[in-house]
């Protein structure tokens, strides 16, 4: 990760990237993106980013990083950017399998938005042997659309429409 600056040297921001490769071409695009709801722990060593969105064929993506999703003022924040779609990268454990479907279907109620979920499917570090698994996407209405099982390397897809 890239060093983030700040008052308190050693902190960096927690998160990813999100990639697109448009129209078929050879170059990819990238958007770096800092979690904006750290856990205590995680506070230690990075710092808070805000809330993003990425637009993606016409498309805008706000983006979260797993504890994002748990904080509703996290996704009114990111909404309020003008979202189409609120899209994350969460892990839970195996008996948290229902919290981020939970958390969808707010955000979509709340904000009449498409909600997608890519959730850790195997086993991790960091007290996570067994994880949740079940990404998922879900309809403006909060309808899921398209999931997953439990076992590493499933795909969900789903065509988006207004």
């Amino acid at each position: 990760m890239r060093r983030v600056p700040d008052a308190r040297p050693g902190r960096r921001g927690r998160g990813g990237s999100a990639h697109r490769h448009p129209g078929g071409g050879r170059r990819w695009r990238t958007c770096r993106l800092r979690q904006g709801c750290l856990h205590s722990s995680e506070a230690i060593r990075f710092v808070p980013g805000e809330p993003t969105v990425l637009e993606v064929d016409g498309w805008r993506l706000g983006l979260a990083v797993c504890r994002d999703t748990g904080i509703p003022e996290h996704a009114a924040r990111t909404a309020a950017l003008g979202m189409d779609g609120y899209v994350a990268g969460v892990v839970h454990a195996d008996h948290e399998a229902e919290v981020h479907g939970e958390r969808a279907r707010r955000v979509a109620a709340d904000h009449g938005v498409w909600v997608a979920t890519a959730a850790f499917a195997g086993p991790t570090g960091g007290g996570f042997d067994r994880t949740s698994g079940r990404s998922g996407i879900w309809s403006a209405d909060g309808e899921l659309i398209a999931g997953t099982g439990t076992a590493p390397d499933e795909i969900a897809r789903a065509v988006l429409v207004t």
